[in-house]
């Protein structure tokens, strides 16, 4: 299911070797782990970009406690497209 997982707690640390800090909280209606720990635990990496303007109000939408079985592309009406390497 995709997940576009809005991240707000992140600082960039260190630009040799780059280093990312970021702090996981559980979920505040059920104390369950957030869907971006389970995955990190389920795949053993992540990423962090960087939201810009135009799409702020639906990056913000998706922060709301949805069920893991959620489609967030979906609710908030964005379009995932790959990315370029």
């Amino acid at each position: 299911v995709l997940n576009l997982a809005p991240f707000s707690f992140f600082n960039g640390v260190c630009s040799n070797p780059p280093t990312v800090l970021f702090s996981v909280v559980r979920r505040g209606t059920d104390n369950q782990k957030k869907d971006t720990l389970v995955n990190i635990e389920a795949t053993r990496q992540f990423v962090v970009n960087v939201v810009s303007e135009p799409i702020v109000e639906p990056m913000n939408t998706c922060a709301t406690e949805w069920p893991p079985n959620v489609d967030e592309f979906a609710e908030v009406g964005l379009t995932p497209v790959p990315s370029l390497k």
